[in-house]
């Protein structure tokens, strides 16, 4: 349900025989008469269905005129600016075409007391009058009667049709979009081994499109259901989407190929690998053997020197002198 807002010159037309009209004037000339007359004279009650708000522009006075012609015709003219609901189907938005009625019907007085019929049936529209998003037209459709508590009354419809303009959206969300996931596509062509040009091309694409995707959002009629412009920027995300997700799977597997193409040891080089561990041990065995008796032959505790065994200087025999050790290295 949108609101529209229309500016409307409508013109009532109906005889009443209990005015005298003016004999002076020729046949076809209309008399002008002060509006205020209106006031204490018939009018029919007439309303327009779904209205919301009803105002009359005005300067110094309301634009409003009450006319009579001299075979009794009266036509009383009146300009309101009215707000009126319509009912519109936004699924195929902004491919879409809407329909509009709008209901002028008698409030008070039902289909046997008065009736209604479009004096000229084609409905005069300002050229002046242009929408930046709509091409429409107005149309006449005939009298029939509405019922409301088993009374009938008379209503005449006008039939606004409204057919919506898709280049904005071509330029500004269909083209631009487009572009985008073609350029997700080109990152299929960058090598696997180039992963941050990959990724940031891709990342920064992916969040362009979401952000466009709010804006549009914003700009749409708000419905509870999808249309089919979020429908194409629905499949657009996705299509980016699964380029990204493409390119984990090809890193996936071409790490997965790393791995499992490593040559496996054939058995001569488990023989060669066996042969070093064995000899390092015996190198490491050797070492704590050499270790072991060297300590074993250096640990002695020097013996008492009496006055005898002293030389002439009172130094022991032998102080001063070089000693030798020799140490043999024996492999049990």
């Amino acid at each position: 349900m949108m609101d529209i807002t229309i500016e409307w010159f409508i013109r009532l037309y109906w005889r009443d025989r209990r005015l005298t009209p003016p004999e002076h004037l020729a046949k076809g000339e209309w008399e002008n008469i002060a509006p205020d007359i209106a006031k204490h004279v018939w009018l029919p009650t007439t309303f327009i269905d779904h209205v919301k708000e009803v105002t009359k522009p005005s300067l110094l006075v309301a634009p409003e005129s009450f006319r009579m012609q001299n075979d009794g015709l009266i036509r009383y003219s009146i300009s309101v600016t009215t707000r009126v609901s319509c009912p519109m189907d936004f699924s195929a938005y902004p491919f879409d075409n809407q329909v509009c009625y709008f209901k002028m019907e008698s409030y008070q007085f039902t289909a046997k007391q008065v009736s209604y019929n479009w004096f000229d049936p084609k409905i005069g529209r300002s050229p002046q009058i242009q929408s930046g998003q709509f091409d429409f037209d107005f149309y006449s459709v005939q009298q029939q009667n509405t019922s409301h508590q088993n009374r009938s009354y008379p209503t005449v419809m006008i039939e606004l049709v409204l057919r919506r303009r898709i280049v904005y959206h071509l330029m500004n969300t269909f083209l631009p979009s487009g572009l985008f996931v073609m350029v997700s596509w080109l990152t299929l062509l960058v090598p696997h081994h180039q992963m941050p040009a990959r990724m940031v091309l891709t990342i920064t694409t992916l969040l362009t499109l979401v952000s466009m995707f709010a804006g549009v959002r914003q700009e749409t009629p708000k419905v509870s259901y999808a249309k089919a412009v979020d429908q194409w920027m629905i499949m657009c995300v996705i299509f980016v989407f699964c380029v990204l997700f493409e390119f984990t799977v090809v890193i996936f597997l071409h790490e997965r190929g790393k791995r499992t193409s490593k040559p496996s040891a054939t058995p001569q080089v488990v023989q060669e690998r066996r042969g070093r561990y064995n000899l390092t041990n015996r190198g490491r065995n050797t070492a704590t053997s050499f270790t072991n008796h060297a300590s074993s032959f250096l640990r002695f505790k020097p013996a008492a020197v009496t006055p005898a065994e002293s030389d002439a200087g009172g130094r022991p025999h032998g102080e001063g002198q070089e000693v030798r050790v020799q140490c043999c290295l024996i492999e049990d």
